[in-house]
C-alpha cells in the first residue's frame, strides 16, 4: 500500500469514529423535543354562606380525546383525569380537538403561529407554538369557559390552558 493510500484510510476510520461517538443520543434528541400543550381541567365552587368562589381541580370520569383530521385517538374513554397533553400540528395554524366528557362532545379549536429553532446537527430543529387568544374557540356544551395561561407551547412542563366545568 502506498502511503497516501494509508492516510486516506487512516483519514476515513478516524472521520467515521469521531464521528459515531459525537452523535447525540437519540433518547436525548426525543426527550428534548417533546412539545406538548397542557390542558387542566378545573372548576369553580361558590360558597352558598359567604359567596366566595374558589377555584379547584376537576377529575373528568370519563374522557375521550381525539384530533380533527388525525386517525388516532389520544385519550380513549380514560378515567379521573384532571389533565391532558395534546400536540398541535407544525404545518398549520390551527389544530381542532373532540373531546367526549361523560358522553357530552366539545370541540376546542386553537389558533398559534409556530416557529423553529435549531438545536444541534443530531437532533434537528425543534417547533414551538404561541396561542393565539383571538383565534381559539370552543363549543359549550361541557366545557364554561377556557382561559390561557401559558401561550408558549414548548417543551417546559408548564399547563397552557386551565377548562372549566361548573356542575350542574
Amino acid at each position: 500500500m502506498s502511503k497516501n493510500l494509508v492516510r486516506v484510510l487512516f483519514f476515513t476510520v478516524s472521520f467515521c469514529t469521531l464521528f459515531l461517538f459525537s452523535c447525540g443520543n437519540d433518547e436525548e434528541c426525543r426527550r428534548d423535543k417533546f412539545v406538548r400543550l397542557y390542558a387542566g381541567f378545573y372548576t369553580v365552587k361558590t360558597d352558598t354562606i359567604t359567596g366566595i368562589s374558589a377555584e379547584s381541580k376537576l377529575s373528568v370520569d370519563s374522557i375521550t380525546v381525539k384530533g380533527v383530521g388525525v386517525d388516532s385517538l389520544l385519550y380513549n374513554n380514560s378515567k379521573k383525569l384532571n389533565s391532558v397533553q395534546l400536540q398541535l400540528n407544525k404545518l398549520k395554524t390551527q389544530s381542532d380537538f373532540v373531546f367526549v366528557f361523560n358522553n357530552v362532545v366539545d370541540t376546542i379549536k386553537f389558533g398559534y403561529s409556530s416557529s423553529e429553532s435549531y438545536l444541534s446537527f443530531e437532533c434537528g430543529t425543534l417547533t414551538t407554538f404561541a396561542l393565539d387568544t383571538l383565534n381559539s374557540k370552543h363549543t359549550t356544551n361541557y366545557i364554561d369557559s377556557i382561559i390561557i395561561i401559558s401561550p408558549e407551547v414548548s417543551t417546559a412542563d408548564v399547563e397552557n390552558i386551565k377548562i372549566y366545568h361548573t356542575p350542574k
